[in-house]
């Protein structure tokens, strides 16, 4: 697949003394297919496993390589600045003006990685967006790379919505007045955090409050319980996984935070009157 601003290419992670050129003027968000393979991304040198999703930034020191004896492959989407400016609303133009004045241009999607674990919502969605772009068939005409930019689009939103916000909310101490307006800001952002443990024990103690006073500011600014606040996410969640995405019920079950897939059957055929299989069937069918 391949239209002016982006490619999708199929490719093979090197060993770190064969290098590797980079365009200066691409992001690179790539899936780890198969074996394990080490992120280079400045003086770090990142583990990255199988299903992982990473992105490289243009201008950076980043690179995939294999760290075993067989070469890991790599399925990397390159999309121009320019196209990931425009598609975010920001003007490239302004980025021009400043590299005159000799400053230095912002990033549009600064903070963002450099890795996402398998299990991260962020690389689930990624994997089912690279895997559609990847089908058989080029672009034609204007429909179908507007189809390309509006998937690239969604990908841009699940990598934003990956839970800097909330993490950042819970990474703070609240004072005595601010307990209340804290805990509203991350109910508001909860849907970005990864749900593979959201204990509210946890989450009460790093916000510094008890368990008892956590539970019922929630309740006071949502309505719901936790637990229930909790659920109707995972359940959000997992009907897009089961529609854009293959993966097997219990790698879902446990993407979103149950442990057997008993319990998850079990709380979403209460929710939705549907088994995860009876709703992947009837949606991914409206999807053809």
């Amino acid at each position: 697949m391949r239209t002016e601003d982006v490619v999708l290419v199929e490719r093979n992670a090197l060993p770190e003394e064969a290098g590797e050129e980079r365009s200066p003027n691409d992001y690179e968000l790539t899936l780890v297919r198969d074996v394990e393979c080490e992120l280079l991304s400045g003086e770090d040198r990142i583990h990255v496993g199988k299903g992982d999703l990473c992105i490289l930034h243009p201008g950076r020191k980043q690179r995939l390589i294999s760290s075993g004896g067989e070469p890991a492959r790599l399925l990397t989407l390159r999309c121009a600045r320019p196209l990931v400016e425009r598609l975010l609303g920001q003007d490239s133009t302004r980025h021009g003006e400043s590299a005159e004045r000799g400053a230095a241009p912002g990033d549009p999607l600064e903070g963002l990685g450099p890795h996402f674990p398998s299990l991260s919502r962020t690389a689930q969605v990624a994997a089912g967006l690279l895997r559609e772009l990847s089908s058989p068939g080029q672009p034609q005409d204007r429909s179908d790379v507007l189809l390309i930019n509006s998937k690239i689009l969604a990908l841009l939103g699940a990598l934003f919505a990956h839970g800097a916000r909330a993490r950042g909310i819970l990474d703070r101490k609240p004072s005595a007045s601010g307990k209340r307006e804290a805990v509203a800001e991350l109910a508001e952002s909860m849907a970005g955090l990864d749900l593979s443990d959201m204990r509210a024990e946890a989450l009460a103690e790093r916000m510094n409050l008890s368990l008892r006073h956590f539970t019922r500011l929630f309740r006071e600014r949502t309505g719901k319980s936790y637990t229930d606040y909790v659920t109707d996410i995972r359940i959000q969640r997992a009907k897009q996984l089961l529609v854009s995405t293959d993966q097997k019920l219990i790698e879902i079950a446990q993407a979103i935070g149950y442990r057997s897939l008993s319990q998850f059957n079990l709380i979403f055929k209460r929710s939705t009157s549907l088994s995860p299989n009876q709703y992947r069937r009837q949606y991914q069918s409206c999807l053809r």
